[in-house]
């Protein structure tokens, strides 16, 4: 259904110790959600793969930074607020000149 990504190790790195396999089903609730999430990686890693590396990239240290040292979550938090900064300025413009 969502080839682009491999569901089941996925699933096992999240459930684990419970041990999963490619016989049990799953409910899925957003069937749509994930065809198109699969969709956008495949393009992504085809197209952009440096975009979706840096996302995922972030994304676990998202995830994993509140389990570590303290002088890691307050760079996490100084990242995250660079980054709310230079989502919040106008974007450049670029003129062309000849």
């Amino acid at each position: 259904m969502a080839p682009a990504i491999d569901w089941l190790s996925c699933l096992q790195a999240i459930f684990t110790p419970m041990s999963l396999s490619p016989s049990q089903t799953l409910q899925v609730h957003d069937l749509d959600y994930l065809r198109n999430m699969s969709q956008l990686v495949e393009e992504g890693l085809l197209n952009h793969s440096e975009i979706i590396q840096s996302y995922m990239i972030l994304g676990l240290v998202d995830t994993l930074s509140p389990a570590l040292a303290t002088k890691f979550q307050e760079a996490r938090r100084e990242l995250t607020q660079k980054l709310r900064k230079l989502k919040e300025r106008p974007p450049l413009r670029q003129s062309l000149t000849m």
